[in-house]
Order: C-alpha cells, then sequence, then structure tokens
C-alpha cells in the first residue's frame, strides 16, 4: 500500500509538473505572437531575431590588436569634501601638450 501511494503521488507530482511547464511555455509563445502582431499592427517592423549566445572566442580580447594609442596621464585623488559639494567651479583643464 505505501509503494502504491508513492507511485501514485509522483505520477500525479509528475503531470501537475508537465502541465506547468507546458501552460508556461503556451504563455510564452501567445505572450510573443501578440508582441508581433501588435508590432505589426502600428506599422513597425518586426524586431531582429539573434539567436548567437555569444561570440566565437567567448568574450577575451586576447589575440586581437589593440585598440589605439596608449596615454598616460597625471591623475589625483579628490577629498570627500571637495566631491560632496555641488555646484561649485572647476578649474579649467590645461591643453594637451602645454606644460
Amino acid at each position: 500500500m505505501k509503494t502504491l501511494f508513492s507511485m501514485l503521488f509522483k505520477a500525479v507530482a509528475t503531470a501537475l509538473g508537465l502541465v506547468l511547464m507546458a501552460g508556461l511555455l503556451l504563455a510564452g509563445l501567445l505572450t510573443a505572437v501578440i508582441v508581433l502582431v501588435w508590432a505589426r499592427l502600428r506599422g513597425r517592423p518586426l524586431p531582429a531575431v539573434n539567436l548567437r549566445w555569444g561570440r566565437p572566442g567567448g568574450f577575451s580580447g586576447a589575440g586581437r590588436a589593440p585598440a589605439g594609442e596608449v596615454v598616460d596621464i597625471d591623475a589625483r585623488e579628490v577629498d570627500g569634501a571637495a566631491a560632496s559639494r555641488a555646484g561649485t567651479v572647476r578649474p579649467a583643464l590645461e591643453e594637451p601638450g602645454t606644460r
């Protein structure tokens, strides 16, 4: 009796899971169709579908040439009191190469 109840419970839980999954899939498909029809009714082109998950080679920048010239700058820290003052006049930046 215990195994029969266990098997029946698993079968009902599996069936409910499948019904829930099918319902969510149907809701997603229906939403997509409604969005596409709404776009066509308003005279907009259909959105492009991109089915690629990632670029070949991933996100690493290894193997690529540098984007351009490397610029070395002098940086300075700003204390918290000066950074929190809103509306203060900042000194003008110097033109590059005029030291």
